[in-house]
């Protein structure tokens, strides 16, 4: 639990913090200068090895593409703007799990949350190249979705409303009201005292909330996956499946009335989730085409889903990763249209092996 890892930073457990990049420091003994590691600000929300699975050959060596939904090309403004990167150098933010400690490393939360991202990562890779998941561990792969969707930087704005409408106070005052941390103490089923141990000594308090409440909302929203009944979708070769910053999409059905927005605990929602370039779990998308091999018509259905979630959220960034710099999704060309109304339908994706 994260609970204990923040326990460590405030209990000198862990080292003095060293921040900024490399740095030179001298041996006292033999009174030579080494090079002091720059310790990572840079914290991933979605680990490297998930997203080396959306690379053309499923490597972290290997670069994506990236196409950002809400910014247009400068040579293009009908288009998206669209990148190469590594996997490393995308879906992370500075200092997303720093709270604030004068005693440990800032990084240390994001070694704790890739020691967790090891087990999922090797769960998914076997998922995908066995295109089935045992019963035992089909509990575990919806954790690491549950996951996924609660450490989203697009969480935080969800989280800070919720405490304002349960308090009536703006957030950064409600988590000034020992009351609020009370409320979070139940949830984690901890002694309040361990709470508010950590609480006094974290300068950063409305980080430090966020941090804490990833085991909570995981642990909240696991029920709710799991009582969806979910297909795993593989694609053809070519035919690829694409992934977003905020992996988890949640649409309504097109023969839905709109108005609202569609939630997890509705059981009419589409929810879809990428696991690699060729695999993704569905529940709700009913049709022809979805099974264990599904059609090309099937795949830019899901991409559709992925990116029309992603354009829901309130997040600055919104980006969608794939392995070319074209894919299939539903519309007139299969292209990303920035202007969010349509997209546009090519005949053959480019680039990817």
């Amino acid at each position: 639990m994260l609970l204990d890892t923040c326990g460590q930073c405030f209990s000198g457990e862990t080292g003095r913090s060293r921040l900024g990049a490399a740095s030179w420091a001298v041996d006292k003994d033999s009174q030579e200068r080494k090079i002091v590691r720059p310790i990572p600000r840079q914290h991933h929300y979605l680990p490297v090895g998930y997203l080396a699975g959306f690379t053309p050959s499923g490597r972290a060596r290997d670069r994506l593409w990236v196409h950002d939904v809400r910014q247009a090309s400068r040579r293009d403004p009908e288009q998206p703007r669209v990148w190469r990167s590594l996997p490393a150098k995308v879906a992370r933010q500075r200092d997303l799990y720093t709270i604030g400690s004068e005693t440990a490393q800032p990084d240390l939360l994001e070694h704790e949350l890739m020691k967790r991202d090891d087990a999922d990562i090797r769960l998914v890779r076997k998922v995908c190249e066995s295109r089935q998941c045992a019963r035992d561990r089909f509990d575990d792969l919806l954790a690491f979705v549950a996951l996924t969707y609660t450490r989203s930087p697009s969480m935080r704005p969800m989280m800070t409303r919720w405490v304002g409408s349960r308090t009536g106070l703006p957030f950064e005052e409600a988590i000034r009201d020992p009351e609020s941390w009370t409320w979070l103490a139940q949830w984690l089923s901890q002694p309040l005292p361990a709470i508010y141990a950590l609480v006094e000594t974290c300068a950063q308090k409305a980080q430090l909330w966020h941090v804490l409440v990833i085991d909570v909302l995981k642990h909240s929203i696991l029920p709710l996956l799991k009582r969806r009944q979910w297909s795993l979708c593989v694609s053809q070769s070519k035919d690829y499946v694409v992934c977003s910053n905020s992996p988890l999409g949640i649409t309504w059905p097109l023969d839905h009335p709109s108005g609202k927005r569609p939630t997890l605990g509705d059981d009419r929602a589409i929810l879809t989730f990428p696991l690699d370039r060729h695999t993704a779990l569905v529940a709700g998308l009913d049709g022809p085409g979805c099974g264990r091999h599904v059609s090309r018509d099937a795949v830019a259905q899901i991409n559709s889903q992925t990116v029309l979630s992603l354009r829901t959220h309130a997040a600055q960034q919104s980006f969608v990763f794939a392995p070319a710099d074209r894919f299939y999704c539903m519309g007139n060309d299969g292209l990303l249209d920035v202007s969010g109304t349509d997209f546009t339908l090519v005949s053959e994706p480019t680039s990817g092996a």
